[in-house]
């Protein structure tokens, strides 16, 4: 605040008084005066840009319909949960989009996935549309420009592309949707956004396509799949950051297979697959999930039955594997998440209801423990994002340097039952105010008019347009402006 203060104050100096100003000290107290304040100003830019930097865990709860968000403590790994996302349906796969603006959560139960924006100040989601699919999605993912949404569906065998607005929202009509081996996992384009890559684990292939990423179409290469050893399984699969190598961890296999990807053709070529599992080990165990630390020196896998996770070393030339060691962990480990700082690993017990948090070894990838916490029912994803000095987005509108934008906020309603919105206007205004229900189906609708520049309030009882009170559960507030409107989670408990 300091240099802050020192920069606006030298700022506005008249330039003649500023010039005599320095003219007047001597060369070395001139010297200490830009030395000392060029210091100071870096320091406390620094120290702001820090400040502001968030970083947030969402781990979606299958068995309790919702979507935990924490707040990371980037020191310690420590979790502060913020709040919990009400999320029907059996929440499981999540996507964040490339913006990081918006994050997608599949609910299984409902063959359904819903689409939030992210305020990147609080991390908190705001509801903003959603589309049935195919079946019951198992995986979701977007391509690398975040324009299409790729999901596959385990128990019906298929896999389907629909687009994103570019509001975030998804389109309901898919561009494109196949059948592809029994019981596909994973779906994701490469780096380049060129090429789709499916892992089918019942069938033990993958799928190889060409991705158009204009349209959101796919192509079969020739050949259209690859082929690994029988009992393999693949399963989850990611790219290198810098190569083009892409690791598949194996189901039934118990492994993490490495192949090249032909530049030109996006076809793959095996060339190194690593067990999983120390030597000694001989009960059953299925491998899950697969992460690189993001600067690709260290790859993780987790073991469910052994109950564990494998940490490997990533060769900076080849690319190729070389195992660190295999560390314990929570009961079925099923999804995994490295922070985005590269520093916490965090891993989910489905069947243990809790997560645990490692320190990662900067200098050769071992793991620390650091500790375990209670997540809620049958935990199935954990996606971490870090926010370097964003301002909101989402939610809550971000602030304009010229003229306040509109912003809501949303508290207890102080009369009773209800929310409470609070929202800026930046002139004179008429505006609509509207309710509906998870569905889409408009229950409240207000009209507020002569509204002074300034905070403004409504307060909602519960109340559908005739004054019969609702059932309990999520509701969406659409706040419609001159030019623009913004939509808020209303909560409902009784």
């Amino acid at each position: 605040m300091i240099a802050i203060v020192r920069v606006i104050f030298l700022i506005h100096l008249r330039p003649v008084l500023y010039f005599h100003f320095i003219i007047a000290m001597h060369p070395i107290r001139l010297f200490n005066f830009f030395a000392v304040n060029i210091f100071i100003c870096l320091f406390s830019l620094k120290c702001i840009a820090q400040q502001e930097a968030k970083s947030f865990l969402y781990i979606s709860l299958k068995g309790d319909n919702k979507v935990s968000v924490y707040e990371i403590n980037p020191s310690d790994g420590q979790l502060n949960n913020i709040y919990d996302q009400p999320v029907s349906g059996g929440p499981a796969s999540l996507a964040l989009h490339p913006s990081k603006k918006f994050l997608y959560i599949a609910r299984r139960n409902d063959k359904a996935v819903s689409a939030f924006s992210i305020d990147s100040v609080t991390g908190m989601l705001g509801f903003l549309n959603e589309i049935s699919v195919v079946d019951n999605p198992v995986y979701i993912a977007t391509d690398r420009k975040g324009n299409y949404l790729l999901t596959t569906y385990f128990g019906a065998s298929k896999a389907a592309v629909y687009p994103v607005e570019t509001t975030g929202r998804l389109s309901s009509q898919a561009v494109k949707s196949i059948t592809t081996g029994a019981n596909p996992h994973a779906i994701l384009t490469d780096n380049s956004n060129r090429f789709l890559y499916i892992s089918v684990m019942t069938g033990n292939k993958i799928e190889q396509f060409s991705f158009d990423s204009l349209s959101g179409s796919f192509t079969a290469l020739i050949p259209a799949e690859v082929l690994p050893v029988a009992g393999t399984g693949p399963r989850h699969f990611v790219f290198h950051g810098t190569k083009n190598i892409v690791y598949f961890v194996n189901e039934t296999g118990n492994s993490v297979s490495a192949y090249h990807i032909d530049n030109s053709t996006g076809l793959l070529q095996e060339f190194q697959t690593v067990s999983t599992l120390p030597p000694s080990f001989a009960s059953a165990s299925k491998c899950a999930d697969i992460h690189l630390t993001p600067g690709n020196k260290f790859l993780y896998a987790s073991n469910r039955g052994h109950e564990s996770i494998a940490a490997y070393r990533v060769d900076e030339v080849t690319g190729a594997l070389s195992i660190i060691d295999y560390y314990p962990t929570v009961a079925t480990p099923r999804e995994f998440d490295i922070d985005p700082s590269g520093n916490f690993l965090y891993t989910a017990g489905e069947t243990s209801n809790n997560l645990a948090c490692y320190k990662i070894n900067e200098g050769n990838g071992t793991l620390d423990s650091l500790y375990t916490i209670n997540t809620g029912n049958t935990p199935s994803w954990v996606l971490t994002v870090e926010y370097s000095g964003a301002s909101a987005s989402g939610v809550h509108s971000s602030h304009n340097t010229d003229q306040q934008e509109n912003k809501a906020y949303v508290y207890p309603n102080p009369a009773g039952d209800g929310s409470c919105v609070v929202f800026y206007v930046n002139e004179p205004s008429d505006i609509n105010i509207s309710v509906f229900d998870i569905s889409g189906r408009l229950i409240r609708n207000v009209k507020q008019t002569g509204l002074k520049p300034g905070y403004n309030k409504f307060n909602w009882n519960g109340c559908d347009n005739l004054n019969r009170p609702l059932t309990g559960g999520i509701y969406i507030c659409r706040i419609s402006y001159k030019k623009r409107s913004e939509i808020v989670n209303l909560y409902l408990n009784h």
